[in-house]
């Protein structure tokens, strides 16, 4: 029998698609690979999205190197042509050693990411993956809403992500309209 696996990143179109995902099947693995430089706040996110899907997350990290970006650098560079090191060893081989031949990988990408979601694909065809908030057309804004309306706080890299968007917004406008 097939499990089902949402990756959830403590993000909010992971937690959305799985919170969908968990409303279309009975048994689903909520797994997240766990990357030791992240925000602390993301543990905040995670325990308030346990809460609301109703069921623990399991946390997945790649014990060789602790889950650390720091340990990766140390043996790798920090970008390849096969890609960047980071996400490989400390996302993907994490994620193909907790897997199994017959899953079904849910994943968390918005319409906005369907080229993404293709390249994901393309480069992973040895898996079977479904995309809740594509097949449903949600975009990032609704997401967030849907975070929102859950009365669940966004985590802080979201609040400091927007304060830099505003930012460069703010100047791009000022640049253009020869404002200095």
């Amino acid at each position: 029998m097939s499990r089902i696996i949402s990756w959830f990143s403590c993000g909010a179109a992971s937690a959305v698609a799985t919170k969908i995902a968990l409303s279309k099947y009975e048994n689903i693995i909520i797994a997240y690979c766990k990357i030791e430089e992240e925000h602390p706040d993301n543990q905040r996110f995670l325990e308030d999205c346990e809460k609301w899907f109703g069921q623990k997350i399991v946390i997945l990290r790649h014990e060789g190197y602790k889950g650390s970006i720091y340990n990766v650098f140390e043996k790798n560079y920090m970008r390849s042509a096969g890609g960047s090191p980071c996400t490989r060893a400390l996302k993907k081989q994490v994620r193909t050693k907790f897997q199994k031949p017959s899953d079904i990988h849910i994943f968390g990408y918005t319409v906005e990411e369907l080229k993404r979601s293709n390249n994901f694909i393309d480069a992973n065809n040895e898996i079977q993956t479904e995309w809740p908030l594509i097949d449903e057309g949600l975009t990032k804004a609704d997401v967030l809403g849907m975070i929102e309306r859950a009365g669940i706080e966004l985590p802080e890299m979201y609040k400091l992500v927007m304060n830099i968007t505003t930012v460069s917004a703010v100047l791009k406008v000022a640049w253009d309209t020869g404002i200095k």
